[in-house]
């Protein structure tokens, strides 16, 4: 007579082994239990077993290459492509917010770690990469990532900061922010917006100055250590750029990625309704956040917001008048001195992001 499984599901010891494993899950104890959900790879070489809690303590995690930014340009697909390789190990989530949310940070990182890194498909890992698109924005998060690593690679995007200012104005009217037309936002650039994360300040013309980013990134790192792309060769060569940070993080290189699919793509919500509910939800001052965020791990309540987005987002185009003349001239003379300055900086000429 064979020996019963004792995590079989009709089983009452190993149901409650079962609940103590996610209960322990829950608390940061350890990863998700083995009969519990699974997440597939993001890409078609990791095709592995799910990573588990012992292999990820033995190998000391730590972040190697962390894209810090810029938001709306690019950073979703290429952590994606990053993480088709087999060597490689990411997030799920669009944004490891360890380094950047206070509440993170004061956890240990091995406990955050595995809360976030151990749902991937992933055997056995050379690299650990990371992404969070609005790091290269805020001072303090980069000096604990540098605190973290001081020896990570570090990448930013650049895309034109008018055309990136007017997609997160597409993505944001996408999330259900109720922002009023664009060229009524410019005019309130000094006000703080009720119902916008941060302000439109922040989110137009903020994360656009691209000079004050990597000041601030040469502040912590080492320049060799920060490396630039620019939006538009990660769009016509996305592999090119991979290998490039393959080879930068010691690994190989010709692995096939699937350059195709568009990652983060902004659409139209299913229900206006539905979407300013979740982007009120997502708002630090909503108190069913505050109230959720002490009873279950950060990074399942990101999870989960992004999944009912995702839900409720669908394949049509959301529908945004064009940038009209006067708003586009006025973002130029905004960002012509960061421009000049980014310039100099890298040494490249910018004078066609002015045209």
């Amino acid at each position: 007579m064979s020996r019963p499984d004792p995590l079989r599901r009709n089983d009452r010891t190993g149901a409650s082994a079962t609940l103590i494993l996610w209960a322990g899950y829950i608390r940061g104890d350890h990863g998700p239990p083995e009969d519990g959900p699974r997440r597939e790879g993001f890409g078609s070489s990791c095709s592995a077993a799910r990573t588990s809690p012992t292999q990820l303590k033995t190998h000391m995690p730590q972040i190697d290459l962390m894209i810090v930014g810029a938001q709306k340009a690019g950073t979703t697909s290429l952590k994606n492509y990053l993480a088709e390789h087999p060597d490689v190990l990411s997030h799920p989530q669009l944004e490891f917010s360890y380094f950047a949310v206070d509440q993170e940070y004061e956890k240990s990182f091995d406990t955050v770690f595995r809360r976030w890194f151990t749902l991937g498909n992933a055997k056995s890992y050379r690299k650990v990469v990371a992404k969070n698109a609005s790091l290269s924005v805020d001072e303090k998060a980069i000096s604990r990532l540098a605190k973290h690593n001081p020896d990570c690679d570090v990448v930013i995007l650049l895309r034109n900061p008018i055309q990136r200012a007017y997609s997160s104005y597409r993505f944001e009217i996408q999330s259900g922010s109720g922002l009023p037309p664009f060229d009524e936002l410019l005019n309130q650039l000094d006000e703080s917006e009720a119902g916008i994360p941060g302000s439109s300040q922040r989110i137009l013309i903020e994360f656009g100055n691209y000079a004050s980013q990597l000041g601030k990134l040469w502040r912590f790192f080492p320049r060799q250590q920060v490396h630039t792309y620019f939006f538009e060769d990660l769009v016509n060569e996305p592999r090119k750029i991979c290998d490039e940070i393959f080879i930068r993080l010691g690994l190989h290189s010709e692995i096939g990625i699937n350059a195709e699919r568009i990652h983060n793509k902004t659409g139209k919500a299913r229900s206006a309704r539905v979407a300013k509910v979740l982007h009120w939800l997502k708002q630090e001052r909503n108190p069913i956040k505050r109230a959720a965020k002490k009873i279950m791990p950060y990074s399942f309540f990101t999870r989960a917001s992004r999944q009912l987005q995702k839900l409720n987002r669908s394949e049509a185009l959301i529908e945004v008048e064009p940038m009209s003349d006067q708003a586009r001239e006025r973002l130029r003379q905004i960002f012509m001195p960061a421009n000049i300055e980014l310039g100099r900086m890298l040494s490249v000429d910018l004078s066609h992001w002015d045209e």
